[in-house]
């Protein structure tokens, strides 16, 4: 029973399942077909730094951010960039083993062969996957009332002007309610029953 439950303990939150695709051809160590990868949560504290972090490589990369609509978009692309794969450094592991990094990842330092491994769009599911897994399963995040969905037709109307303002956001905007879909087309609609509201 104590074995089981340590092999529960060290379970992963949730994995993901990658294409060989979404590494890149250079990558020395390129799968040849898909694999699992554990997703895992990464501190607040550290998630901060991640943003400090993100924020220096992509002045770095664009000093002159703030000369124009194309450099400011250019900055802001690279500041995602970075933060997307700085989390999949820390935020993957073992698909077995919550504790161990995923073993591809430990030849190198991690920010090292992430960078070097993944492709924009395979850096991109894998970070779509764990955001997808700390919504769902952490349980500080507060819910939306009724009052808030009845607010989201007339906020649906804004993702124009949003996707005008930063693509980036506008699209893990996207993302996230496609993630939303998802989860509420599951439910069929020939069972479907109304249930008292419950607190919960």
């Amino acid at each position: 029973m104590g074995a089981f439950s340590d092999v529960e303990m060290r379970r992963p939150p949730a994995t993901v399942v990658v294409p060989a695709t979404a590494f890149a051809n250079t990558w020395v160590d390129r799968p040849e077909e898909d694999v699992c990868i554990g997703l895992r949560f990464v501190a607040d504290a550290d998630l901060e730094d991640a943003r400090v972090e993100a924020y220096r490589r992509a002045v770095g990369f664009v000093p002159d951010h703030e000369k124009d609509q194309a450099t400011t978009d250019l900055f802001v692309a690279s500041f995602q960039d970075a933060l997307v794969r700085w989390v999949i450094a820390r935020g993957t592991c073992d698909p077995n083993d919550v504790h161990k990094p995923w073993e591809p990842w430990s030849a190198a330092p991690e920010d090292i062969v992430v960078e070097q491994a993944l492709t924009d769009v395979g850096a991109q599911l894998i970070f779509d996957a764990w955001e997808r897994m700390r919504i769902a399963s952490d349980i500080g995040l507060a819910c939306a009332s009724d009052a808030d969905l009845a607010l989201l037709p007339n906020l649906l109307g804004r993702l124009p002007a949003l996707l005008a303002i930063s693509r980036p956001r506008a699209l893990r905007v996207r993302r996230l309610l496609r993630f939303v879909l998802e989860e509420l087309e599951t439910v069929d609609a020939q069972t479907r029953m109304v249930v008292p509201h419950q607190a919960v």
